[in-house]
């Protein structure tokens, strides 16, 4: 939307829900990368604040870090969203480390989603086994396609994880996500 002050992303948001939008995932983070001054922190949490406070608790805030922080300031960050009851917080390390993410998982109390590149199915075990999400986000046109994400649901399932097929790549991978 190219909202940049709180009060613009709390607009988008509002009319987003106004088209029956029910879940909202956006980066409110700016250009942060690794670590975070607490007056950038704090500005990014006015802008989820702002946005909570226009969609109210009927919407699901999504909340998307990119990979681009390091495990100190992914913990950080994660306790400062709780507040806001997020339904996750996507990918607050970089997806080079399992032992990183997990060990933000560990310490977050807000769910975290990750994998969208996970591209192996011997890699996804090793994200499930480290406990790197609550959400695991294969996307199918890195991953090997529908069977593919189909036999990451089927191992996810007994590691009490979610799939929430990543999607950025347009109208064919969202319809190969639907199915």
């Amino acid at each position: 939307s190219g909202a940049k002050t709180p009060d613009e992303f709390a607009a988008a948001a509002v009319a987003a829900k106004e088209k029956g939008v029910t879940a909202l995932k956006w980066d409110p983070f700016g250009k942060a990368y690794m670590y975070m001054e607490n007056k950038d922190l704090s500005y990014s949490l006015s802008i989820v604040e702002a946005v909570r406070g226009a969609v109210g608790n009927d919407v699901d805030l999504l909340i998307e870090g990119h990979g681009r922080f390091n495990i100190a300031t992914g913990i950080k960050i994660a306790n400062e969203l709780k507040q806001f009851n997020p339904m996750f917080f996507e990918e607050p390390t970089p997806p080079d480390s399992f032992d990183a993410i997990a060990e933000v998982r560990r310490k977050s109390p807000v769910a975290i989603a990750a994998g969208e590149r996970v591209y192996s199915l011997t890699q996804f075990r090793e994200f499930l086994d480290k406990g790197c999400a609550d959400f695991a986000q294969p996307d199918m046109s890195h991953c090997g396609g529908i069977s593919a994400v189909m036999k990451m649901a089927a191992m996810a399932e007994p590691h009490y994880v979610a799939i929430a097929p990543h999607n950025p790549s347009g109208p064919v991978a969202n319809a190969c996500a639907l199915h």
